[in-house]
């Protein structure tokens, strides 16, 4: 009995430490995702045809395949581009692109430093990769002047987009999140970003923060917290009796980012515990 009631007390301490967290999201394994400690070569890669980076002063006019990071997109086009901060504070960088038009999915972004990819990844385990896309530019109208954006994962089982779309939001809608859920075949995976959109007219937006992190997954039957910031636990842990195997339950709710919704639920400390 004495055995069994460590166990399970240890089990139930360790998985509420692991909930009650600030942040139940995992460490992001990608380097300079808000592109504020440098360009191409710093944690990311761009090695397509036909981009060409721009700096300030920005001349006001651009060319289909300029690119520049900047906390701004009006003053790199001052006749189309729209006013607007960048996604992670308002005020600092993002990368801004007017849309290639080199045919062939030309690699705007690919993780790691000469694109090699994101290592430290757990073989068999579910990770996310997520970034933040806006239009910036008025003649960004509909479907056809959108960018649409095309990904490749290497040395998975599988990938799933979980949240958002590959077609860039109209510039009145804002930042959208696009998020995929992964499994690793191998601890590196390789991810890289395209625009399949080739026109001329519109095709102009904005990345910022991208992410890759390991999903927690602390109970059984599990619940999978890919992104979920400051669960609330219910009751407090102080409330559980451990000598009585039918009171070691909670209900718990949290609110995944991007949606209002909460997600809830009861948990029961499994019996062979």
């Amino acid at each position: 009995m004495k055995q069994f009631f460590c166990k399970h007390t240890s089990f139930i301490l360790v998985l509420l430490m692991t909930l009650i967290t600030t942040n139940v999201k995992g460490q992001n394994l990608l380097t300079n995702g808000n592109f504020e400690s440098g360009g191409s070569g710093v944690g990311f890669d761009i090695n397509g045809a036909g981009y060409n980076l721009i700096t300030v002063p920005f001349s006001g006019t651009t060319s289909a395949g300029d690119y520049a990071f900047t906390n701004n997109p009006f003053p790199m086009n001052t006749a189309n581009f729209i006013v607007g901060g960048d996604h992670t504070n308002g005020t600092g960088l993002m990368m801004v692109i007017d849309g290639n038009n080199t045919g062939g999915n030309q690699r705007f972004w690919r993780a790691g430093n000469a694109g090699g990819g994101v290592c430290g990844l757990t073989v068999g385990a579910t990770h996310t990769f997520s970034y933040w896309i806006k239009s910036v530019s008025t003649t960004v109208v509909d479907a056809g002047t959108s960018a649409n954006i095309g990904i490749q994962f290497n040395n998975v089982s599988s990938f799933t987009l979980v949240s958002g779309n590959v077609q860039a939001p109209l510039p009145a809608s804002g930042w959208q999140k696009v998020e995929y859920t992964f499994v690793p075949s191998s601890a590196c995976v390789t991810i890289e970003l395209w625009n399949t959109n080739t026109s001329f007219v519109g095709n102009d937006f904005a990345v910022d923060d991208f992410s890759v992190r390991a999903c927690v997954n602390p109970t059984s039957p599990p619940i999978l917290f890919c992104d979920v910031p400051n669960p609330a636990i219910t009751p407090p842990p102080a409330s559980f009796d451990f000598n009585n195997v039918g009171q070691t339950s909670f209900t718990y709710s949290y609110t995944v980012e991007g949606n209002s919704t909460p997600v809830t639920g009861t948990f029961v400390a499994p019996s062979h515990y």
